[in-house]
């Protein structure tokens, strides 16, 4: 959501791997009138190539960054 407001990018995707921050994620593009220009997906990120071609997009970016083992805080979900 944030992307769809700091760039000019006509689609953005987002792959969300938990159904319940999906489901939120759906909602907020629906509420912010974005659902023509966000989409989510439904799944584990690994399972990307299953939904793009290679090379059909220009940016790739994850959030959260990845951590040290260990480190940070650690979703009980």
């Amino acid at each position: 959501m944030v992307l769809s407001a700091k760039t000019k990018a006509k689609k953005i995707y987002g792959i969300e791997l938990q159904s319940a921050s999906f489901d939120l994620a759906v909602r907020n593009a629906h509420l912010n009138n974005l659902e023509d220009r966000v989409k989510f997906i439904n799944d584990d990120a690994k399972q990307a190539l299953n939904y793009f071609k290679s090379g059909s997009v220009d940016v790739v970016t994850c959030n959260p960054p990845y951590m040290a083992p260990k480190s940070g805080y650690t979703n009980p979900n």
